[in-house]
């Protein structure tokens, strides 16, 4: 195996990217569209890790960088600045060919590692097989998994022949009598319809909508919500546009009133959901979370997807509604040496380096 950290043009690494996306990726966040959007929006330019078996391209991967009081970190398929990163991509790993070697992860983290003038590597919200080659390297590299996490995901099959929750027969029955009651209370100020936006102007209003929905919510808990860093807006913005085949945005509204809206990535039968606006009120009888995630299930359904992804996260309604999927793994890995020893030696001053991508994704 060999391995190469080049730096090439947005176009010339979409060149390698696309031909082995397109025979292997393994969720929307490898996938060539979101991949360019991340290249497009980075404000530093990021690498392109290049892997080889016989001279065939086996893995890539692009690399950021990110330094803090003389720590200096190469982060995996993100672009290590923290005010583009809060996009919180997930399912991280190596984009791997289908018959690429079983240890080619290990041997890719360890050529990493001996990048000069790097400290560490970081992999947020990693899946399991990348955390387990991080395992697999010499006592000498030091793993820290700061944030272990699982995703969400309601199976779908079965859903678009029923006419109610019925379908979800895997929730509580008192989490359906709550989406049944939040129905019927929401029908009786209009009929409650589920509307996919169709085109890029209607598109950008349920957009719009959506952000000021999650706003209104997070601001009231006293957080600053995702829609407070302007590169969030940016980088979906771009992604709509260039990609709008596979983001969905839906709205769920009782009359003209907006009950909640989603916005969605769609990457062959799989739907991710990755961000949200609902209008709650006083009234707690009112479930616009349960209700709206639950039309949108069948919605999707009768559309063809079979997996709707909740993604990572500890929520209450992603735990009642979705199976537990995936392990997600945030670390980092390290070189052991003297200044290794003395960042571990003070708690302070580990966590001041550390960039701050043990925060949660604000959904």
């Amino acid at each position: 195996m060999k391995f190469h950290l080049l730096n090439k043009s947005i176009s010339e690494i979409l060149s390698y990217w696309t031909p082995l996306s397109e025979a292997g990726a393994s969720s929307f966040f490898q996938s060539r569209s979101y991949v360019a959007a991340l290249l497009k929006e980075s404000p530093t330019p990021l690498r392109l890790l290049v892997g080889e078996v016989q001279g065939q391209t086996m893995l890539l991967a692009l690399l950021g960088e990110k330094s803090r009081l003389g720590w200096r970190s190469l982060v995996l398929n993100e672009s290590g600045d923290e005010s583009l990163d809060v996009i919180y991509g997930e399912y991280n790993d190596f984009l791997l060919h289908r018959e690429a070697p079983e240890n080619i992860r290990a041997a890719a983290l360890a050529y990493l590692l001996k990048q000069p003038g790097f400290d560490a590597v970081i992999a947020r919200n990693s899946v399991a097989s990348l955390y387990q080659a991080a395992g697999q390297l010499p006592p000498s590299i030091k793993c820290d998994a700061y944030l272990k996490q699982h995703s969400w995901i309601i199976d779908l099959e079965g859903a678009m022949q029923a006419d109610d929750m019925a379908f979800m027969d895997h929730v509580s029955a008192n989490r359906r009598h709550q989406m049944r009651r939040s129905l019927k209370l929401y029908g009786k100020r209009g009929a409650v319809v589920v509307e996919e936006a169709q085109e890029a102007r209607q598109r950008q209003r349920f957009w719009r909508e959506l952000a000021q929905l999650h706003q209104q919510t997070w601001e009231a808990r006293g957080e600053p919500g995702a829609f407070a860093h302007e590169a969030f807006g940016h980088f979906h913005e771009r992604l709509m546009s260039e990609a709008p085949t596979h983001i969905s945005l839906l709205r769920v509204a009782a009359g003209d009133q907006t009950i909640g809206i989603l916005y969605n990535y769609r990457y062959g039968d799989h739907l991710y959901q990755y961000q949200a606006g609902f209008a709650y009120e006083e009234d707690n009888r009112l479930k616009p979370g349960l209700l709206v995630h639950g039309l949108a299930a069948r919605y999707y359904a009768a559309q063809g997807v079979r997996h709707y992804d909740l993604l990572a996260g500890d929520q209450p309604y992603k735990k009642s509604l979705g199976r537990k999927a995936a392990h997600l793994v945030s670390f980092e890995l390290a070189k052991e040496g003297a200044k290794y020893r003395l960042r571990q030696g003070g708690k302070v001053l580990r966590d001041l380096s550390r960039p701050v991508f043990a925060k949660k994704r604000q959904t």
